[in-house]
């Protein structure tokens, strides 16, 4: 599709799938998407050509990348600047939806896990999201971010069976945000 912008500016593009008459797709883009229309340095309106919807109609969305375990400080691994807006687990899978700013809405992430839970009551883990490219470009863009937490899933389950996980997420400014994930041992269905 093309639409014509008549003047710079930050666009919100919506997908409407309704008028199909069959069950909604499930989203593995922003819906809206946020679209930057700058101009060039002749003052001409650039193009922007990857505004693009993904969707997957399927009973499963696409597997995500695994976390990472890794036991380097969590202060050393920050890249490229971004912001926490909200998250989410559906059984192993994290959806976590992110802003930052680049040239393009394509950017790799990776969420890190920090090696060795905190003894606390539920037990703990910190997590740390590092977006991987840094761009010179003031674009503002959100993005949903999947992750398997598979990985983590079996280290719990392996050091303590089934409960509560508290996930403290620490963002680029170094806030905490905690995400509860709730293991369940394999067991627990016999």
């Amino acid at each position: 599709y093309a639409l014509p912008a008549e003047s710079a500016g930050l666009y919100q593009l919506h997908g409407d799938f309704s008028i199909y008459g069959m069950p909604p797709p499930l989203f593995t883009t922003p819906n809206p998407l946020s679209v930057l229309i700058a101009p060039d340095g002749d003052g001409d309106l650039q193009s922007f050509l990857h505004a693009d919807f993904g969707l997957n109609w399927g009973d499963e969305p696409p597997d995500p990348e695994p976390v990472v375990f890794t036991d380097a400080p969590v202060d050393s691994l920050h890249l490229a600047p971004w912001t926490f807006i909200a998250a989410h687990i559906v059984e192993d899978r994290l959806a976590m939806h992110v802003g930052f700013s680049g040239c393009q809405p394509e950017h790799p992430w990776t969420l890190y896990i920090k090696e060795g839970f905190l003894e606390s009551n539920p037990i703990q883990v910190q997590a740390v999201l590092v977006h991987e490219l840094e761009e010179d470009c003031d674009a503002a863009f959100e993005s949903i971010l999947h992750f398997n937490l598979q990985p983590l899933h079996m280290a719990y389950q392996m050091a303590y069976g089934s409960g509560t996980l508290l996930i403290n997420l620490v963002d680029f400014q170094g806030q905490v945000h905690q995400i509860e994930y709730y293991v369940e041992s394999i067991d627990a269905g016999n």
